[in-house]
């Protein structure tokens, strides 16, 4: 009797294989990061450790979403163009009012357009979960932030509270420079790791997997690396402290981010993340 041995379709788990090299990747990357001396700081100058893997991962998130643009650019619309700059210019000049660095300032910009356009090929050409990011009426896209805002109030307490309990009171720069300096982080820290990465990765699994473990992934991917780029330093003083502080941020603020992006849409990450930022720049954090 002949036996013939029936081999997986490795073609089938394809998108698990690149999902996994890209957290690999960016396990090793985060490791160089913590051990590397910090003179070494290609391609800029970086003053500790958490600028320079924020550095890293964002100069290799656009260069993907280069690539992706590339592949899907049968999704390229004119309209998601336009929006894209038009986000990419706010979030460039409040970064800008952050360092009076002009070379970040365009940088965030440039990486802000080209990850908000590249995620919106991918769910153009229908291999992505339509997420609502900017293209309704400017009403309803008020609401959407107003929502975020609403929701955010609690957590931004509790982040004062943090900031409070570990620095005390602190000068405040002025309401002014709170609310357009906020709208660098709720914009680019959105869109670069979390809006392109969620939606490049369901693309990657939607076809592979049951709808619970893509969900999964794609929380994780969208939480958990943007809250660990926040704790180098302190993965090198106390890494037992880090390890909790990431599982906190990531339940307290990455995780609510996350959801409110996947099912009330962008604009209301954006809020949500820009009170959040703008009262601690209000009390001087």
């Amino acid at each position: 009797m002949d036996f013939t041995p029936e081999f997986p379709n490795l073609n089938r788990y394809s998108g698990w294989a690149i999902f996994s090299l890209i957290l690999i990747g960016y396990v090793i990357l985060y490791i160089i990061n913590i051990f590397l001396p910090l003179d070494f700081s290609f391609p800029f100058e970086y003053q500790n450790l958490t600028s320079r893997i924020w550095s890293w991962t964002e100069l290799l998130l656009g260069v993907g979403a280069i690539m992706n643009l590339f592949i899907n650019r049968a999704g390229f619309s004119t309209s998601g163009l336009i929006r894209g700059i038009i986000l990419g210019i706010i979030s460039g000049a409040s970064h800008y009012g952050m360092n009076q660095s002009l070379t970040d300032g365009i940088l965030t910009g440039l990486l802000v357009l080209v990850c908000y356009v590249s995620a919106l090929t991918i769910f153009r050409t229908g291999h992505g979960v339509p997420v609502i990011s900017f293209q309704e009426s400017p009403v309803y896209i008020l609401r959407l932030i107003l929502f975020g805002i609403i929701i955010s109030v609690p957590f931004a307490c509790i982040n004062l509270g943090y900031f409070y309990l570990n620095q005390g009171l602190l000068l405040s720069p002025g309401i002014i420079d709170a609310i357009f300096l906020a709208c660098n982080p709720a914009i680019s820290e959105e869109i670069i790791f979390r809006f392109f990465p969620v939606i490049l990765t369901f693309a990657l699994l939607r076809n592979e997997s049951s709808d619970r473990r893509t969900l999964c992934a794609v929380i994780f991917i969208g939480v958990v690396p943007h809250s660990l780029n926040h704790l180098p330093e302190l993965f090198v003083t106390n890494p037992i402290g880090a390890v909790i502080m990431c599982i906190l941020t990531s339940l307290l603020f990455g995780l609510p981010m996350c959801l409110l992006q996947l099912y009330k849409g962008l604009p209301s990450a954006c809020g949500f993340h820009w009170f959040v930022d703008m009262t601690r720049f209000l009390a001087g954090y």
